[in-house]
């Protein structure tokens, strides 16, 4: 059962809310989410032996946006992302080719199957996940 706990918040992250979410303001959950993720990252780097999975949270707002929010990637996503929007302005093509596309797909599942694995092997951080769960659910609920 704990395994397919942490499978449900890794892959979809849709376990039920904790608190009504009409009784926090948008900017508070915002927050909440930030936090939560900063914190359950910050754990999984800390028992995470391999580096290309390490996770950066960045604030990254789209051209022409002022408002940035939090985006967290592993080391080896953040690579092809950056890969990919070089070659994007070096060639002057605003798609994605499509074996630079499924390779940034096999890296984020990659990644994904690497948290769930580290989370199995330490239920410290099973709580963590709940939380980050909760708290994107939400989010997902009041913008609903």
């Amino acid at each position: 059962m704990k395994k397919l706990t942490i499978a449900i918040c890794v892959a979809a992250l849709t376990l039920p809310l904790s608190i009504n979410a009409q009784e926090k303001s948008s900017n508070n959950i915002i927050r909440d989410v930030a936090n939560a993720e900063r914190n359950f990252y910050k754990a999984y780097n800390k028992l995470n032996s391999e580096g290309r999975f390490h996770i950066i949270c960045k604030k990254e707002a789209a051209t022409g946006s002022r408002i940035a929010p939090q985006v967290c990637r592993s080391k080896a996503v953040r690579k092809l992302v950056s890969k990919i929007n070089k070659s994007k302005m070096r060639t002057g093509l605003a798609f994605v080719h499509a074996d630079a596309k499924n390779k940034l797909q096999q890296a984020q599942v990659d990644t994904l199957a690497h948290i769930e694995k580290v989370v199995g092997e330490n239920p410290s951080l099973v709580d963590m996940l709940v939380d980050l769960s909760n708290a994107k659910a939400q989010q997902l609920a009041k913008k609903s």
